[in-house]
């Protein structure tokens, strides 16, 4: 065959992947748009992407945790910030919108694998619908920080292991070294794949018995994981972020409940108990069963092996290496912490489209009767509740609060050598604050968004205090901040930062504000709508404004934030002032946001 009608044939076989891929992608973006509609840089991809662009990224390959390592969060890190420069010539100009890219199209490419690897081993119906589970899998509540970001990809690991593996196990020699180095790259990600990996090479030696044989075939992979395991062991301990101690009144739900069986009830999982789950894995077991007792093809027990073992394997490991996941798990309440068990979730969503595939392929009529069935339960189950699986018309978890990630890039302090920039990122809590190299902050756009800090005063430390408590007879007074006298536009809009002592406090208050000509704007708010140590911001007539305070009416209870300096003076509430003009002014030593 002529060279050029091989490369024609290549590229009309890639064809359908790419269309498949590139689907893929358009499908996720329409399940969770926030990422690219709110652009923000959330948690670990925030401080990982800082570490790569400030240390670089082959310090950012070993320092990103202390516990193991997370090669491929790293490198698709760099190929977003990469995408960034090809698309703003800066690495963190379009950092949001390259992670959410970058995010899109790994649990595309995974889904689109599923689909191709399993030519010959299940009908094109089932590989279809295997495609789009494995892309609109059950997430709960934590959709909106795994869709669209990169911080979770390690946690689909053992599925794509698993897949290179069956691929590996008939693949010819100069292929399977190529497959050797993807899966290095993953248990350089998650360390579970080290003893799935072994697993894997005990069944391989007890399949033909052949020293010699095993040893052409997998010296590579015994080599590089020795190696890896030699740098891995003395950082491995923890408890995967998840503090608490293992509860034994959790378990079934915890390690059958929601990391088996949700993917296939999730409509339904809180009418569950304990008793109903273990019934009904007992009828799904039976079912796997069936399916690989009446499998015709090899290769499908082969892969349903495959996925069984990892399966077990992955739900030990998730509660063993992180008990604390008992402590959120109680009759069935919920569902939170999803992200720890989509791993299992979806080697479950698999092996079961696996096992209706090969019900429906069988030489028994009623096993085919039975497959077709469970395949259009399936498809029922995910069809009649999309609603619950897209969140295209917003987020359950809602990540943006009031800056987005250029808005913060703007709000950035730098370090006292000027070298470096601390971006706040989200969650917008303590710790969470991104370093930058000051060369890759542009903030010549920062004019135009009109986001500019009361400037802090050099040498001086600030410390925040909650003002005394509201109450009938006892307003709190707002200390306003200086710089507003020096603007001589109106404020338009005023946020202040309430103290709720994590309670619900009843009654209504009033913002009272004072004109620079006596006469007085109020408005009146409920107690209840106040969120702790949060801004509560209040559209108010453009005016300039002398003094404020806020009035009990009908309730007390909270307090204001106040910032001070290290001699106790120049105390100022925690206020945002935003001006007709669009500034945006903060107070010295309180929270931005």
């Amino acid at each position: 065959m002529p060279i050029e009608e091989k490369f024609s044939q290549k590229i009309a076989n890639c064809c359908p992947s790419l269309v498949l891929f590139f689907i893929g992608m358009a499908v996720l973006f329409v399940r969770n748009p926030d990422p690219v509609l709110n652009p923000v840089v959330y948690a670990e991809d925030g401080m990982w992407a800082g570490l790569g662009l400030s240390n670089g990224w082959h310090y950012a390959l070993i320092h990103a945790r202390e516990d193991y390592f997370v090669f491929l969060n790293i490198l698709l890190l760099f190929i977003a910030t990469k995408l960034s420069v090809w698309g703003a010539g800066n690495p963190v100009a379009l950092l949001p919108e390259s992670i959410a890219l970058v995010s899109f199209g790994f649990f595309s490419a995974v889904a689109t694998a599923a689909f191709l690897i399993t030519k010959g081993v299940m009908p094109i119906l089932f590989r279809g619908w295997l495609y789009l589970l494995l892309l609109l899998l059950p997430l709960g509540m934590s959709q909106n920080e795994i869709v669209g970001r990169i911080l979770q990809v390690g946690f689909y690991i053992p599925l794509i292991s698993v897949m290179l593996l069956f691929w590996r196990d008939q693949a010819a020699t100069y292929l399977r070294i190529m497959i050797d180095a993807v899966l290095f790259l993953c248990a350089a990600t998650n360390p579970v794949i080290f003893a799935i990996v072994f697993l894997y090479l005990v069944w391989d030696f007890f399949k033909d018995r052949d020293l010699e044989i095993f040893r052409k075939k997998n010296l590579t992979i015994i080599i590089s994981f020795l190696v890896l395991l030699v740098f891995l062991l003395p950082r491995m301990g923890g408890r995967g972020g998840v503090p608490g101690e293992f509860l034994t009144g959790s378990f079934i739900e915890v390690f059958i409940g929601r990391a088996i069986l949700y993917p296939l009830v999730f409509p339904w999982y809180e009418a569950l108990s304990d008793r109903i789950v273990i019934v009904a894995l007992g009828g799904w077991l039976i079912f796997v069963w069936l399916s690989f007792v009446l499998a015709r093809n090899q290769a499908a027990k082969r892969i349903m092996v495959f996925l069984i073992v990892t399966l077990v394997v992955y739900d030990v490991a998730t509660i063993a290496m992180r008990p604390g996941l008992t402590e959120f798990f109680s009759n069935y309440q919920g569902t939170y912490l999803d992200r720890y068990f989509m791993g299992v979730n979806v080697l479950v969503v698999f092996l079961t489209m696996v096992s209706l595939s090969q019900l429906f392929i069988s030489g028994n009529f009623v096993a085919r009767i039975l497959g077709g069935l469970g395949l259009l339960a399936v498809v029922w189950i995910y069809g009649w509740h999309l609603s619950y699986l897209l969140e295209t018309n917003g987020s359950r978890l809602a990540i943006k609060d009031q800056f987005d990630f250029r808005d913060q890039l703007c709000l950035s302090k730098d370090s006292m050598d000027k070298s470096h920039a601390l971006v706040q990122i989200y969650p917008n809590v303590l710790g969470w604050q991104m370093k930058l190299p000051v060369e890759v902050l542009d903030r010549s756009h920062c004019e135009q968004f009109m986001l500019e800090e009361a400037p802090f005063v050099a040498g001086v430390t600030y410390q925040m205090r909650p003002s005394p408590q509201l109450g009938l007879g006892s307003p709190i007074k707002i200390f306003m901040s200086d710089h507003r006298h020096n603007e001589r536009v109106a404020i338009q809009r005023l946020g202040v930062m309430f103290g709720v002592y994590g309670r619900k406090n009843q009654g209504d208050a009033e913002l009272r504000l004072r004109r620079e000509d006596g006469s007085t704007f109020v408005q009146r708010f409920s107690l209840l709508d106040l969120i702790d140590n949060k801004y509560r911001y209040f559209d108010i007539d453009p005016e300039r404004y002398v003094s404020a305070e806020i009035v009990s009416v009908t309730g007390g209870g909270v307090s204001t934030w106040e910032s001070y300096d290290e001699r106790g003076d120049n105390i100022k509430t925690c206020t945002v002032y935003e001006y007709s003009d669009g500034k945006r002014r903060f107070t010295s030593g309180c929270p931005l946001f």
